[in-house]
């Protein structure tokens, strides 16, 4: 066989036993008991004696059979809830312009350091400036880990991940 009889032949096996599937189709009767309970079946043999068909208006929610709304929302909780939201977000743009702050303030002082390295020709002030260095590296990655574990928007944390790029690892 050839590549195209196989392809054709896989198809209608997976594609015949969908075919010849009866469809589904369920009839419902309701009515509602002497009680005034609405009694719902698929099958007419179970319907309980003395229970009436119910009308158009009745499966509408017109009548006797009516649909249940859902209980009103209290405006109150609703209200609550927005302040909770609006004051959150207060909190996170405070939080994120802080590191934003913070992340600008450390990157001009590695510049400076990196500037005072590269003045300097005295090895320990050398030394001395490689580890104000090492310190500044290990603010940025405490700053990177504390915009990433604090709640903040993406694109905060964006902004904050951009400003600190400055600092090499």
């Amino acid at each position: 066989m050839t590549k195209k009889h196989l392809t054709f032949f896989f198809i209608s096996l997976f594609i015949s036993p969908f075919g010849d599937m009866p469809e589904a189709n369920a009839q419902v009767y309701s009515c509602v008991t002497v009680e005034g309970v609405p009694f719902f079946t698929d099958n007419p043999a179970l319907i309980p004696p003395g229970c009436h068909a119910t009308s158009v208006n009745e499966r509408e929610g017109l009548g006797g059979l009516s649909i249940v709304v859902s209980p009103p929302t209290s405006t109150e909780a609703t209200e609550v809830l927005l302040v909770e939201m609006v004051e959150r977000k207060k909190k996170q743009n405070e939080m994120a312009k802080e590191l934003k702050k913070t992340a600008e303030n450390l990157v001009a002082q590695y510049n400076q350091a990196l500037t005072r390295l590269h003045r300097t020709r005295r090895v320990s002030r050398r030394l001395k400036i490689r580890g104000e260095i090492r310190e500044i590296k290990e603010r940025r990655d405490t700053l990177l880990l504390k915009a990433a574990a604090g709640s903040l928007p993406f694109r905060n944390r964006g902004t904050i991940n951009e400003i600190l790029a400055a600092i090499p690892p």
